[in-house]
């Protein structure tokens, strides 16, 4: 997922892998904070894939830098990790959507639809499955299990209610 951050970020200008790492975390890093040792091999992984472009410099003191930059598929690649369907996990799903909602504003409106008609329905699975478990007479959980999924609940039901911001959120009026 953190692929949709580097292309989000490379939208805008080509960067360096330090460019890149310090922007997704001054802007991203409530919630995501990539490390170098798993950002490098994924830069290396989409120039190999030809999913981004590198550009090799060699600066005046002899330092090698490479620039990274979006190229013709870079957009398709995005396009396609944008609408992929989000984890039946619940702390997978939740990084998930924090970082597709991090970067909705490059998707397409066609995008936006199937992120949120995925989201909406698997954030209802999570609350009824909870609220299930807690109505389950035979699972004899104690307090700390069932405070615990009470906040998880709490948390499912808030993130819907932002999701379906998102949904009817116009760009042109906030401007």
């Amino acid at each position: 997922m953190l692929e949709l951050l580097v292309l989000y970020t490379l939208n805008t200008f080509e960067k360096t892998g330090y460019s890149i790492k310090k922007e997704i975390t001054k802007k991203f890093g409530t919630f995501i904070q990539p490390s170098s040792g798993g950002l490098h091999p994924l830069l290396k992984k989409l120039v190999q894939k030809r999913v981004i472009d590198e550009k090799k410099i060699l600066t005046e003191g002899g330092k090698k830098l490479s620039y990274f930059y979006l190229n013709k598929d870079s957009l398709k690649y995005f396009s396609k990790i944008f609408v992929k369907p989000l984890s039946n996990n619940p702390n997978v799903f939740l990084n998930e959507v924090f970082l597709k909602l991090a970067v909705f504003s490059m998707a397409k409106n066609e995008e936006r639809v199937i992120f949120i008609n995925n989201a909406v329905q698997n954030l209802n699975i999570f609350i009824i499955d909870a609220k299930n478990t807690l109505d389950d007479e035979y699972l004899k959980l104690d307090f700390y299990q069932k405070t615990l999924i009470k906040y998880q609940i709490s948390v499912f039901e808030n993130l819907l209610k932002h999701i379906e911001r998102f949904n009817n959120f116009d760009e042109s009026n906030n401007k």
